[in-house]
């Protein structure tokens, strides 16, 4: 039977394939791949955000997940990179600025 990752990266990954053209089918298909792959989905996954990055710069889920792919493929300065363009596009007073903060304090100092 096969676990709730490697089902949801199917789902979505059959959704992708009816849908190549949908910004939301592919991003849950890069999120699902992020969350549950194995290093070469994960990678897959990361491949889908950039394209998506490219045409919805400013989408703040697509930044999220760039940031944490690249906090699990330990990528220090690129999670840095996401993290501090994700900061830049909330709005201040968001509820997430904190959390976001530490984690690029956390990832700057992996970084070194």
């Amino acid at each position: 039977m096969l676990n709730d990752g490697e089902t949801a990266i199917g789902a979505f990954g059959r959704a992708h394939a009816l849908a190549a053209d949908d910004p939301a089918a592919a991003f849950d298909y890069a999120s699902a791949l992020v969350r549950a792959g194995d290093s070469g989905q994960v990678r897959m996954g990361e491949l889908l955000l950039r394209d998506l990055h490219q045409r919805q710069p400013n989408s703040l889920p697509v930044l999220e997940m760039l940031a944490l792919s690249a906090v699990r493929n330990e990528d220090y300065p690129e999670a840095v990179a996401a993290l501090q363009a994700l900061l830049a596009r909330l709005p201040e007073g968001d509820a997430r600025r904190e959390a976001i903060v530490r984690q690029l304090a956390q990832a700057q100092q992996q970084a070194q």
